[in-house]
Order: C-alpha cells, then sequence, then structure tokens
C-alpha cells in the first residue's frame, strides 16, 4: 500500500515546520498578511536551512497564544473605566 501525499496546503499533520505559504493558510490568512505579521513582530523570524526558509509550528503557536492571551488580558479591563 501506498501512501498518497496530501496536496492541501492547510494540512499540518506532523510537521514541525513549514514555508511561508503554508504558515498563512495554518492561519487562514494571506501570504502578504504573514509576511507582514513577521515584518512587525507579531510572528516568529524564519529559521534558513541551506537556502530553505521554514517557521517552526512551535514558535508560530507560541506567538499566536501570547498573541490571544495579551487580547484576554486587554478584554478583562473593558467596561472598567466606562
Amino acid at each position: 500500500m501506498t501512501r498518497q501525499k496530501s496536496s492541501s496546503v492547510g494540512h499540518v499533520s506532523n510537521r514541525r515546520a513549514m514555508r511561508a505559504e503554508r504558515a498563512a493558510a495554518y492561519f487562514d490568512v494571506s501570504e502578504s498578511t504573514f509576511l507582514s505579521w513577521v515584518k512587525q513582530g507579531i510572528m516568529p523570524e524564519p529559521t534558513r536551512i541551506n537556502g530553505c526558509v521554514l517557521w517552526c509550528i512551535r514558535q508560530l503557536d507560541a506567538a499566536f497564544d501570547r498573541l490571544c492571551s495579551n487580547r484576554e488580558a486587554e478584554n478583562e479591563w473593558n467596561g472598567v473605566f466606562q
């Protein structure tokens, strides 16, 4: 039995790293939006290995978790000083 290669860009499975196109799909945004987030420091810089530019999934998840927890902390004060 042969294993069929997935053609879905958004599919992550057990990957440790991904290129910009797949990282953007991971967050359901365009590649240009994802790269803008990287430039703004919202998402981490990639790792370069022999000319291959990859983002570590664990770093992406950690960055998004920090972003979400910062938003939740801001929301706790919403309405307090109105």
